[in-house]
């Protein structure tokens, strides 16, 4: 009896793949390289998690960039000051929200630092790490999804490398992660992805005039196992999901 009992399991999801090509100079994060489009997805299309995220980056920046003892040395302060702009300093911490990851880019002219201006961090994958276990560099695609073979992604050199422009990854270390850190709110993206579902499949029931779902029952005998598998994946294809037919 057993036999004609047909369990339909939900995917979940887990932590993504990091992944090293032999072929590749840089890193990839999750399915297709596309790791942080999927959290801008779910911080764009939950509205609870996009609030959440919004509120604390807001409380983090709050009345701007300041520094202890800036009323001792307020010429270093001003200059200090004067290299971060307010949209960039935002735009960062809100990448550091979303992302668990954010990236400054850092200009010098001459010897001196001229500028440090946010850059976008899902457009960065780091280098391989060298024999002594660090990332010298990390490379930037405007769409890592719809890089093409040919594509010749640039490298930017980190922070303290003495090139004219370099980039500052900000992350915090997480164990078992070498190149990539998680946001805070990780364990909870299953409930950020199923909200979407849930808020789409009320604005499809209420799109079809409230009507309502369908229990299918099978009255007329108990076909053999491989007849039973054909009538479950057809019943499955077309009744389950969010836009499943009613």
């Amino acid at each position: 009896m057993s036999n004609n009992i047909h369990v339909i399991e939900l995917s979940e999801y887990t932590r993504p793949e990091v992944k090293e090509d032999k072929n590749k100079e840089w890193v990839s994060i999750g399915d297709n390289n596309g790791f942080f489009t999927y959290l801008i997805d779910r911080y764009l299309n939950s509205p609870t998690n996009g609030t959440i995220i919004n509120s604390i980056a807001s409380q983090v920046y709050g009345k701007g960039l300041h520094a202890y003892g800036a009323n001792k040395m307020p010429d270093q302060f001003a200059k200090m000051k004067s290299l971060f702009k307010k949209h960039d300093l935002k735009n960062t911490i809100l990448d550091l929200k979303i992302l668990g990851m954010a990236a400054l880019q850092v200009t010098y002219k001459g010897k001196r630092i001229s500028k440090v201006s946010h850059f976008p961090m899902q457009t960065l994958r780091p280098e391989k790490m060298n024999d002594k276990g660090q990332v010298e560099a990390w490379y930037y695609h405007p769409n890592w999804q719809k890089a093409k073979r040919n594509d010749k992604p640039e490298r930017i050199p980190v922070f303290g490398s003495g090139s004219s422009n370099e980039i500052y990854i900000v992350k915090k270390y997480v164990t078992g992660m070498d190149y990539f850190c998680l946001p805070d709110y990780f364990p909870s993206i299953a409930y950020c992805e199923l909200e979407e579902q849930v808020s789409s499949y009320l604005l499809n029931t209420v799109s079809n005039s409230f009507s309502s779902s369908k229990i299918v029952s099978f009255n007329n005998g108990t076909p053999d196992r491989q007849t039973q598998l054909e009538i479950k994946n057809k019943v499955v294809n077309q009744l389950t999901g969010v836009y499943g037919d009613k």
